[in-house]
């Protein structure tokens, strides 16, 4: 049996409690939800992404040169540190070129040449691809979880 109530009045006790409650707690997650969100967002880019693991990607930067057959070549390089107190394995790298406009030009995916980094341990990660894009404004990197 179904009951409808013509106010809110009618409804019992409990159910005004219960409604309470489950308010409170949407209203304390959304709010603890965009705290998280915003700390990652600055943190990823202020260009020293810390994942909860420890691993950073720190220094990224490009290079655009000219290859054989006067090929553009964009060159990305960068730091992978381990901040951690504990022996990290290194997961694969997505690096982005970008316009000025932060639109992507191309993206592709680098495996570092270290599968492990020791504590406190830092190493250099360089890739390069051939761009026929006209302007390069920014390069972002991030691990691949």
């Amino acid at each position: 049996m179904v009951r409808s109530f013509d106010s809110l009045d009618r409804i019992p006790k409990a159910n005004h409690y219960t409604t309470a409650y489950a308010s409170l707690a949407a209203v304390l997650f959304l709010f603890i939800a965009g705290i998280s969100g915003t700390l990652y967002v600055l943190n990823f880019h202020s260009g020293f992404k810390t994942n909860p693991d420890g691993l950073q990607l720190t220094d990224i930067r490009f290079r655009e040169l000219i290859g054989r057959n006067q090929q553009k070549v964009v060159r990305v390089e960068g730091v992978i540190a381990n901040n951690s107190q504990d022996l990290q394995k290194v997961p694969r790298i997505t690096l982005s070129l970008k316009q000025g406009n932060g639109e992507d030009v191309f993206q592709w995916y680098y495996q570092p040449s270290i599968q492990q980094l020791s504590p406190g341990k830092k190493s250099l990660f360089a890739s390069s691809i051939l761009s026929n894009e006209p302007v390069i404004s920014t390069v972002s990197a991030h691990f691949e979880y």
